[in-house]
């Protein structure tokens, strides 16, 4: 066997390797995703909310000041999206109920093929809305920023990244919209 025949040999079996891990790391994704499209379709409710900014995802150090009016702001003793597994519903602003049609709507923005396939979220990191998943007696969630374009998912739904392309975020903010879920999107426009 000469060495260019075992070169592309090679080079064939390291394609089809890289094509069998991309396949199987799809695969892990797919069932994640799976796992959060069924806990959806078999919630007991669903509801869309509008809240005041928690303390969750920001780092306990985070302080800063506003350089207009040198008032400090200090996170970290910021207020929870959930308490005891509850929805803190002190820091709600708006809450609307889905229903069915609402759900295969959901579903579709958030597992519809996306238009792009890479974006890079900004750093601001705080989500304002968010899809509260009532089943039995566990509540899930999915927090959004949408000024950054960020993600969190609470601990129970098994999903490590939710990819969302620009024109996913923009159905989505219409989604909360179309829903009456306005009040953050309007303080943020003035």
């Amino acid at each position: 066997m000469n060495r260019q025949t075992l070169f592309d040999r090679m080079k064939k079996l390291l394609i089809i390797s890289t094509f069998l891990h991309a396949l199987s790391a799809h695969g892990q994704t797919a069932y994640q995703a799976n796992e959060l499209r069924q806990k959806i379709l078999s919630a007991d409710s669903i509801i869309l909310i509008s809240h005041n900014l928690t303390g969750e995802f920001l780092p306990k150090e985070v302080e800063s000041i506003n350089s207009n009016t040198q008032q400090k702001s200090v996170r970290a003793d910021s207020p929870t999206l959930l308490i005891d597994g509850r929805l803190n519903r002190e820091i709600v602003s708006e809450l609307v109920l889905l229903n069915e049609t609402d759900k295969q709507t959901l579903i579709k923005i958030l597992f519809g093929n996306p238009h792009q396939t890479q974006w890079t979220p900004l750093t601001c990191d705080e989500p304002r809305h968010s899809i509260i998943i009532y089943t039995g007696n566990t509540v899930s969630f999915v927090d959004f920023c949408f000024t950054c374009k960020r993600v969190h998912i609470s601990d129970d739904i098994d999903l490590k990244k939710i990819f969302i392309d620009d024109h996913k975020w923009k159905l989505m903010e219409n989604f909360f919209k179309s829903k009456g879920v306005t009040k953050v999107f309007n303080e943020q426009e003035q």
